[in-house]
């Protein structure tokens, strides 16, 4: 499962000092009441502003004290795909002063968020060290916002016998009814294409709500069981009490479209806009290629002239659903209007040409027209 040496490697950077709370109070600084340093650490949008905020606390005296100011760094820092060394320093500072699992909870949650940046590997790991840790002689448990922390971990790094071995101890635990862990079971479960158990984790759970119904939908989508994720869908709408929301119709969109079920696609569109969703420029965009995988071209230029906002979602998909039904003219159309409206400049070149190369094949008539459209092209 994993290797003792990988974890020892990373026991060593990590050096935790535990002291009686008792103590604190002769060591901890006069607090400044004006400096209101919380919110500049959760609310930093980039590195330096997250640095930033850390030295003010550092100044002010905050630190390592502040348990609450160190979560806040840590996962700015995270956000930001920092290096994990900053992210063990804060944990490893503060973690003495902490009266719970909370400090623990926030630096594997921290490991989530960079489990798909650069130091994957590296932050997979010392997320479930510090759960094995926390297991171990800290003077806490595991709760109930631990576990689907550690389950996220397990799934995007798809550790299936360390997610396993997660879920029997929550059991033990008597966290089996937990609704945000059941969730995240759904999601782990599903991630690693065992839809029986994602069958038998949804069926079993005493409540579900909105997320665990589209998460159902979502994972039966992202495993190719495109009827029954549409089928979960309708027993959302039937049964549940729940009405779609937006992360619902964006589930459930590509799913007919894989199935070019036009009329469900319809319905979704009636309901979008009678519950104010058009608006949404990734429902647009959904709807766009829906229409255009289901063949309704009327409809599908229909949603893309109503869009009050575009991206360049928004040009790939009208472009493609043209092309994918063979509408090689209106196609080209759309690609020379994306480029006058100066749209095609943060499209990489590389889609360019292979949007303009699909068209070219399913219509070879119209490769003379192509050799002044690459001219248009600034590289």
């Amino acid at each position: 499962m994993f290797h003792h040496v990988r974890f020892l490697r990373i026991a060593s950077s990590i050096h935790i000092r535990r002291q009686p709370l008792s103590s604190l109070s002769a060591t901890a600084p006069l607090w400044r009441p004006t400096a209101d340093i919380l919110p500049l650490c959760a609310t930093a949008e980039s590195l330096s502003a997250t640095q930033l905020a850390h030295a003010r606390a550092v100044i002010h005296g905050h630190l390592p004290f502040s348990v609450s100011i160190s979560a806040a760094l840590i996962l700015s820092y995270a956000t930001h795909h920092s290096h994990r060394s900053t992210l063990q320093s804060l944990f490893s500072q503060a973690v003495p002063f902490s009266r719970s699992p909370f400090l623990y909870n926030t630096i594997i949650r921290a490991c989530t968020i960079m489990s798909t940046g650069p130091h994957k590997n590296c932050v997979v790991d010392l997320g479930l060290f510090l759960y094995n840790d926390l297991l171990g002689d800290t003077g806490f448990r595991p709760d109930d916002y631990t576990f689907p922390f550690v389950l996220k971990l397990c799934a995007d790094s798809l550790h299936v016998l360390k997610g396993l071995e997660v879920h029997g101890r929550l059991i033990k635990a008597g966290f089996d009814e937990d609704l945000f862990v059941n969730n995240t079971l759904i999601l782990f479960y599903g991630s690693c294409g065992d839809l029986r158990s994602v069958g038998k984790v949804f069926d079993e759970m005493p409540e579900r709500d909105l997320i665990s119904w589209n998460t159902g939908i979502r994972v039966l989508s992202d495993n190719e069981y495109l009827l029954e994720s549409v089928g979960l869908f309708k027993d959302m709408i039937s049964t549940s009490g729940f009405m779609p929301n937006v992360i619902s119709v964006l589930s459930v969109l590509p799913v007919c479209a894989g199935l070019e079920d036009e009329r469900l696609v319809s319905l979704i569109h009636c309901y979008v806009f009678k519950v104010g969703l058009d608006g949404e420029i990734r429902v647009g965009n959904a709807l766009v290629d829906a229409y255009g995988k289901c063949g309704n071209i009327e409809a599908l230029e229909g949603v893309f002239s109503e869009m009050a906002e575009r991206n360049e979602v928004s040009w790939n998909s009208i472009i493609g659903g043209f092309s994918y039904r063979g509408f090689s003219g209106k196609a080209l159309d759309r690609f020379r209007a994306m480029i006058s409206e100066q749209t095609g400049q943060c499209i990489r070149i590389t889609r360019l040409d292979y949007e303009a190369a699909a068209i070219a094949k399913r219509n070879r008539v119209l490769k003379p027209r192509l050799q002044p459209l690459q001219r248009e092209i600034v590289y």
